[in-house]
Formats: C-alpha cells, sequence, structure tokens
C-alpha cells in the first residue's frame, strides 16, 4: 500500500476516501430460480425454525420462495440483512443476478396445521402436495430436487422424532418428520444392507407385523431388480395418528408414514414401499405426469407380490380387479400439458390414476412379458434416478428398449374416459 502522508501522519492512521455502499437491491420476484439445498432446524416446542437456502446462480435479479402462511422473522445473506418483501404466500428476495450460487439464511415462525397441509399438533408434518410453504420456504413443483439436511429439536418428554437427517435430490413433499412414544420393529437387512425397520406406538405391534410381513422380501426385489435405493441405509414405515378415518400412507422415503387405520394392510405398506424408486426415486415432471408416480408403484407393488408371495399377490390383483370395476367411467389419468392442473381440485387425485395405471403396465407385461416390463422400468429407473421425468418418456423407453410402441395402449389405458376390457396390449 502507498500513501501520500503528510504531517507526520502515517498509513495506518489516514482515512480512506469514501466509498460509495452499492445500492440494496429491492426484493424482485423471479421464481425461476433454483433451489440448489436446504438445511432446516426446527424447534418444535417454541415453533420456529430456520432455513439455510442455496440458490442456483441466475441471469436475473431476485428470488421467489414460497412460505405459505409462515412468519418471516429475517432474512440474512452471510453478515448482512438481505431485502425481502413477504407478499402473504410468497417471499421476494434482493438477491443481484450472478454466476455463482448464493446462500441465505431465513429466520420464522411456523403455526400448527389440522388438516394434513403443514405440521400437525398430534405429532406428525404433512405437505402433499402443495403445502410445504406452511413448513418452510420451498418450491412446491413435483419436479424440482433440492438436497436437504433436517434438525427437529425438542420433542416432548419421552417421545422420539423419526425423520431422515438428510436427503438427496427430492421433491419438497418428501420431507416430513413424525414424533411420538416409538418403538422399533427390526424386519432384518436387504441382500444390499438396507435395514428395514417399523416403529409403531403402543398397542400397534401386532398390526404392524402383520402388515409388514412381506416387506423385507419386496424391498430386496425392488433393489434387486430396479436398482439401488437412494435414500439412506435405513428404511421403513413409521405409523401416524391420522385419525381413524383416514386410510393409506404417504411417501416420506426413507421413513414413510403409514396412518394408523392402515397398519396391517399389506398393500399400503408395500405401496409405499415402491415410492423409493417411483415418486421419489424418479420425481413427477409434472402433476399431469401422476400416474407415472402412482399407476407404476401400484403395479409394481402386485408384481412384487407376484414374485416373493405368489398367494398374496393373486390377492392383490383381485383387490385391483374389484377396485377397476367400480371405477366407471371418469377422466383421463394422464392428461395432456404440463402443471396446467391443480392435481386436487382438479379431480386428478382419486384411485383412477393408481388401478388405471397398474394395468396399462400389466397389459404391457401380458403384451411383452412381466420380466421385460421389469427390465425397462430398472433402465428408466438407472437413467432418471434423483431426476424428474415423465409418462412420455417411459413409453419412448418402452420402444427403445423392445420394439413395442405401447403409446395406442397407453391412450386406451390412460388417456380415454372409458374402462377397456383388460388384456394385453394390442
Amino acid at each position: 500500500m502507498l500513501c501520500a502522508c503528510g504531517d507526520g501522519q502515517s498509513a495506518a492512521d489516514a482515512t480512506p476516501p469514501a466509498v460509495a455502499a452499492a445500492p440494496a437491491l429491492p426484493p424482485t420476484a423471479n421464481p425461476s430460480r433454483e433451489l440448489l439445498a436446504t438445511a432446516l432446524s426446527f424447534d418444535l416446542h417454541a415453533r420456529t425454525a430456520s432455513a439455510v437456502i442455496t440458490l442456483a446462480a441466475s441471469d436475473a435479479p431476485g428470488a421467489t420462495l414460497e412460505i405459505g402462511d409462515t412468519d418471516i422473522l429475517s432474512v440474512q445473506q452471510g453478515s448482512s440483512t438481505l431485502p425481502w418483501l413477504d407478499t402473504g404466500d410468497r417471499l421476494l428476495l434482493g438477491l443481484p443476478a450472478s454466476t455463482q450460487s448464493a446462500t441465505i439464511t431465513v429466520h420464522y415462525r411456523y403455526k400448527d396445521h389440522s388438516a394434513f397441509d403443514g405440521a400437525n399438533p398430534l405429532g406428525y408434518s404433512f405437505t402433499w402436495p402443495y403445502h410445504c410453504g406452511n413448513l418452510f420456504p420451498c418450491r412446491s413443483s413435483p419436479a424440482d430436487g433440492v438436497s436437504f439436511t433436517l434438525v427437529v429439536n425438542n420433542p416432548p418428554a419421552g417421545q422420539r422424532v423419526i425423520a431422515p437427517t438428510n436427503l438427496p435430490d427430492a421433491p419438497a413433499y418428501q420431507l416430513a418428520w413424525a414424533v411420538g412414544d416409538y418403538t422399533d420393529l427390526d424386519l432384518g437387512r436387504t441382500r444390499a444392507g438396507t435395514q428395514i425397520v417399523a416403529s409403531y406406538r403402543p398397542g400397534e405391534r401386532a398390526r404392524m407385523a402383520a402388515g409388514t410381513t412381506h416387506l423385507l422380501a419386496v424391498f430386496d426385489w425392488l433393489e434387486t431388480t430396479l436398482g439401488p435405493y437412494r435414500f439412506g441405509p435405513v428404511a421403513g414405515p413409521a405409523s401416524v395418528p391420522w385419525g381413524e378415518g383416514a386410510f393409506g400412507g404417504i411417501e416420506h422415503h426413507p421413513r414413510w408414514h403409514i396412518g394408523q387405520a392402515s397398519l396391517d394392510d399389506g398393500d399400503t405398506q408395500v405401496h409405499e414401499a415402491v415410492h423409493g424408486w417411483f415418486g421419489n426415486g424418479v420425481r413427477m415432471a409434472c402433476w399431469e405426469d401422476f400416474v407415472l408416480s402412482e399407476g407404476t408403484a401400484t403395479y409394481l407393488a402386485a408384481r412384487a407380490l407376484d414374485v416373493v408371495a405368489p398367494e398374496a399377490g393373486a390377492r392383490q390383483w383381485a383387490s385391483y380387479a374389484s377396485q377397476l370395476a367400480g371405477l366407471g367411467g371418469a377422466q383421463p389419468v394422464w392428461p395432456a400439458g404440463c402443471n396446467q392442473i391443480d392435481i386436487v381440485k382438479s379431480g386428478l387425485y382419486t384411485k383412477a390414476p393408481y388401478i388405471r395405471g397398474a394395468y396399462f403396465f400389466r397389459a404391457l407385461a401380458l403384451k411383452l412379458g412381466a420380466p421385460a416390463v421389469d427390465k425397462v422400468l430398472a433402465r428408466f429407473y438407472s437413467a432418471h434416478a434423483g431426476r424428474a421425468a415423465s409418462m412420455a418418456q417411459l413409453l419412448a423407453q418402452v420402444q427403445q428398449d423392445t420394439g413395442y410402441d405401447p403409446t395406442a395402449c397407453a391412450a386406451t389405458w390412460l388417456r380415454t374416459t372409458r374402462i377397456p376390457e383388460v388384456g394385453p396390449c394390442l
């Protein structure tokens, strides 16, 4: 450093010339700025949380995050306060355009929710399909994959938290916790080394054991047939108190949730396990691709049982046949477009995509052979694991691998309003 100093003034004592600070950018909407990673820390007692969020580089300034009804307390970038604006259910940020990623920290309060749309005071969270903003700043598009880390502190005395510590490239709705007086039922390890654990609450052991009779064998078949499991060395269901009238489960891998009314339902247990490959492992490109998640999982649940427990597989297909007969006429289960619908309000969220999707894959299996369809799904999983994909891409995979064009068969099963006759694709 050179300094022309006078009157005995040293360089260290010299007052540097004033430099005008760069003006702060106003909070600006930029919904296309991608989320890369989110590190979450929750205090269950205080209902406060922090989110350390890494956003991708962007040619345009600003960023937009979904925040639902959370109360934002502060937003920081490093040691500086970042300009921000809460517009009601969106958070706008004053980030400059940049060729590098940017990391921010959001401190906030979250509220309890009792309608399957956030953190439930009974001890679980549930944000599918687009309520993640009620729990943390997010993007609810099913195609968006974010690397998450999660810490959940201060559960009620004597209760455990069951939650993933990290998730690679997951949709926002996959992240969840369950809190309660849990005991683990160790179901064993797959040949790949994945430990399968079922966590139940007091009085539920017998029903959980009954529902998970074939779960280890099914999980082993999925790993062996489709490819490696992506979400850690321990996986399995956790019972959640949804209420006696709420059936089913939700794919919060690696510890998916099963409603207390469905603990002894082997179909639900196996179906949610399959989502580790389709729905979570391979994300939906659009809500219109819902059948890629649910139809594939429904088919593979029965297909896996066909192999590892044929009597259970036969019972499963009989159940599907009964459900198919009860569907009647309905809207297409694979609508055209991409994220042009509200999956709930549009009526797509029904049993139809599950059952009609399963029978589409069965029609393929009757045409090509079930082992051939297994191989197609394995190649598709290998190509798209950790990424989003569409049903159209899966059809292209079928044709590429087998030479058979399934477009007409898919149109019959998935894009018409009538229920076709069960049988092989033509």
